[in-house]
């Protein structure tokens, strides 16, 4: 009995292990396909930038050019000025982000050759959504079940020590050579066999040690099925509160493609024709343009927030 018990807690251990295996890998594509989702964020976040930055070089020019023949004011040249500066800054910051996340990216592949995230859509793209099954089957859950199954094999082995172990042994061996039997020289070959045979019994004897080994295993398979429960409700609240979030997420999305994108075109437009008969001053011009600017980039961290539920949303599926 004491060695089947130790066969099941072996077999409990190795599944743990294979579900540990499981697990990272799990973590690791999770991992990676945020930072793959994240890497085009900013790659579309660097359009933007780069578009500003030539734009304000090309204006700063011509703002340098009416100071010099009295068009521009000193307010006018030095607000371009400081914008173009600021813009490059941004830019400069962003792609030293962006390098920091392709070796991340790299690093994790382990590849002798650095990738670079294909031109994908910039979404991610939700699989099936979810339910509470999901959460019972999910790798997460599964290993800390199988941690309680391992502490209950445990208890079990140490509960099995109070009963007595029987032992029955056999032994068949062969003796070459002249031995003395009964006062008589005789030769034994190889085709002389011996057998004995041995039976015994194996009685407890420290009853206070095992008991509280069993006592102490005891209260480590409680402590197991208590942690069990409470990670399977800490994650249906994870998994309602990123329903949550994701329908949030959909609705704004919703509306930069419904309606900002329309604004942004607006503001830009009408920016540029103000400015061009007169109406609105350079730096009336330049907030405009920033605020259209800060919509696209609004979108943007948007779509982040969007991919990063949906890829926690996703890692519910097992898929490794």
């Amino acid at each position: 009995r004491v060695d089947r018990r130790r066969k099941e807690l072996l077999k409990a251990q190795t599944e743990s292990a294979v579900l540990n295996g499981k697990l990272n890998g799990l973590e690791l594509k999770k991992e990676l396909t945020a930072l793959f989702y994240e890497i085009l964020v900013m790659t579309e976040k660097e359009k933007i930038l780069s578009e500003a930055d030539s734009f304000y070089s090309d204006f700063l020019r011509k703002q340098e050019l009416r100071f010099r023949v009295g068009d521009a004011n000193i307010l006018e040249k030095t607000a371009a000025e400081s914008q173009r500066m600021q813009i490059g800054n941004q830019l400069n910051a962003l792609r030293a982000d962006k390098q920091n996340l392709l070796t991340r990216f790299n690093l994790m592949l382990n590849a002798k050759k650095e990738y670079l995230p294909e031109r994908l859509p910039v979404k991610a793209v939700p699989e099936k959504l979810p339910d509470t099954a999901a959460i019972d089957n999910h790798l997460y859950l599964l290993r800390h079940r199988q941690q309680s199954a391992i502490a209950g094999a445990e208890y079990a082995l140490r509960k099995s020590a109070f009963l007595p172990h029987l032992s029955f042994g056999y032994n068949n061996q062969s003796i070459v050579g002249w031995q003395n039997v009964n006062g008589f020289d005789q030769y034994y070959g190889r085709n002389r066999r011996f057998s004995s045979f041995g039976v015994g019994i194996n009685i407890p004897v420290f009853y206070k040690v095992i008991k509280a080994e069993a006592s102490a295993g005891r209260v480590n398979l409680l402590l197991r099925q208590k942690e069990l429960e409470d990670v399977r409700n800490r994650r249906l609240a994870d998994l309602e509160q990123l329903l949550i979030t994701l329908e949030k997420d959909k609705q704004l999305l919703h509306y930069y493609e419904a309606t900002g994108f329309n604004q942004f075109d607006l503001l830009r437009r009408s920016a540029a024709d103000q400015f061009r008969t007169g109406a609105i001053s350079y730096i009336e011009w330049m907030m405009l343009v920033n605020q259209s600017l800060q919509i696209r980039s609004d979108y943007l961290n948007a779509v982040s927030e969007w991919n990063r539920t949906v890829i926690e949303l996703n890692a519910y599926n097992n898929k490794e």
